[in-house]
């Protein structure tokens, strides 16, 4: 849902200023395609390295809900904490089963955000996940290697976000202004962790 055709420095629409900065201080993929239509087949392709198949999502099928390989699993097994951020209800497609059942320590859902300054129809918005996200990784003893996926949810029709965050352009309550949002929110989120103890021993992916 954050496609090149809303990225600037990949030839989009100029709606990503934050990301299109992030790009210029690390590598950027610039000919990455996605091959799936659902957040859940990104999900397991980032954690799985399952590619989508013409069936239901991984996430969602019964015998992947244990002894499926995940890089939590591979991780943990070399003495990483694992976790899932996500600002929605674990339930939703199977998530907290398929995670929780493949290697995920902690599955770590909207009802565990301790700041909800916005909850919209898919959930906690990119702020509150990324404030979870990260009080979560100062709490990380410095000693112990970790592993933590985080899962935005803002960016979904009805394009709904917190008021005060952006300067909308024509109607609220589009798509461009959402993904503005999202680039908001995640610039606001380095901010903070570029002057977090966990910056210098972090790759952000």
């Amino acid at each position: 849902s954050l496609g090149a055709q809303y990225v600037k420095s990949l030839g989009g629409q100029d709606l990503t200023p934050r990301l299109d900065e992030l790009g210029q201080q690390g590598w950027m993929f610039e000919r990455a395609y996605a091959t799936g239509t659902r957040s859940a087949r990104g999900l397991e392709a980032i954690t799985a390295g399952f590619l989508p198949t013409a069936a239901e999502a991984v996430l969602k099928l019964p015998r992947s809900q244990s002894g499926f390989f995940t890089l939590a699993d591979l991780l943990g097994r070399k003495g990483y904490d694992t976790r899932f951020i996500y600002g929605g209800e674990g339930h939703f497609d199977n998530m907290r089963s398929f995670f929780l059942g493949n290697g995920f320590d902690q599955m770590l859902d909207r009802k565990t955000f301790e700041q909800k300054n916005f909850v919209g129809s898919w959930g906690a918005s990119d702020e509150d996940m990324y404030a979870k996200l990260d009080s979560t990784l100062r709490e990380q003893p410095a000693d112990k290697p970790a592993l933590t996926v985080a899962f935005t949810v803002t960016n979904h029709t009805p394009w709904e976000y917190p008021a005060g965050r952006i300067d909308p352009v024509g109607p609220p309550a589009t798509v461009e202004n959402t993904v503005r949002y999202v680039d908001w929110a995640l610039g606001e989120f380095f901010d903070k962790a570029r002057q977090a103890p966990y910056w210098k021993d972090t790759v952000f992916l």
